[in-house]
């Protein structure tokens, strides 16, 4: 082998120093290139180096068997392992699949309501539509108190204006009336109008719009509680059928 050649190498070198060295010749670099080892030495070396040759191929082998052997012992514990896991995977899904269809049957069961416990839910539902309808028109009683009231706040305001103007016309006791005394009752009678219509006008609008949107969503839940109704009917007819 490689480390084997590099130390006859330098064996040989070392030797050649030492001979040349006690004849006082010097050497500065030697490089040994051909050995001539005799036959009844180089047998010898040669069947020792077969030999270790096929010791460590024979340990190889051996190693290489062993090895082999623990990997199909390993791959026969993992296909064992398998088929276990593949089994119990079959059992689990066999218990959950009963566990299902006896859940189903129970819930197949409960569903087949009888007409006297659907009215029971019908008039439950109706309760709660009818509350939630109250809750929402509770929140409009201000909106169209405003909506009402603002139209009559700028007819009084402007009845009041005008009073007042016909108030200061009878202080002048047959005085010419003057266009600044009498500006301030019209302008805030005028003034008292603009300003209801102001109110009313989006009061209106907003309330309308409200109202169709509380109306749209009550429709919206009466339809549900008779769709539901409709279902649990339906649901009840299948069952007795299929029973």
């Amino acid at each position: 082998d490689g480390e084997g050649r590099q130390k006859f190498q330098k064996e040989m070198t070392d030797e050649l120093v030492k001979i040349l060295g006690d004849k006082k010749i010097l050497v500065r670099n030697a490089i040994v290139r051909h050995v001539e080892v005799p036959a009844d030495i180089l047998k010898p070396i040669q069947e020792t180096s077969i030999a270790k040759e096929q010791d460590l191929t024979n340990k190889t082998q051996q190693e290489t068997a062993k090895k082999q052997a623990l990997l199909n012992t390993e791959l026969a514990m993992v296909d064992q392992l398998k088929r276990e896991t593949e089994q119990e995977t079959e059992k689990i899904t066999a218990t959950k699949a009963a566990t299902m269809r006896t859940d189903v049957e129970g819930i197949e069961a409960d569903a087949q309501l009888t007409e006297a416990e659907i009215e029971k839910v019908r008039a439950s539902m109706t309760r709660r539509l009818n509350i939630q309808r109250m809750q929402m028109m509770d929140q409009m009683v201000i909106l169209s108190t405003i909506v009402s009231l603002s139209p009559f706040c700028g007819l009084f305001g402007t009845v009041w204006g005008v009073m007042m103007t016909f108030v200061q016309l009878a202080a002048q006791q047959g005085k010419k009336a003057d266009l600044g005394q009498l500006a301030p009752g019209v302008s805030g009678a005028l003034l008292t109008t603009v300003v209801g219509l102001l109110v009313a006008i989006p009061s209106v609008f907003g309330n309308n719009i409200i109202m169709s949107v509380i109306d749209k969503t009550c429709a919206d839940m009466d339809t549900f509680v008779d769709d539901f109704l409709a279902s649990l009917r339906l649901e009840r007819v299948k069952g007795q059928q299929e029973g």
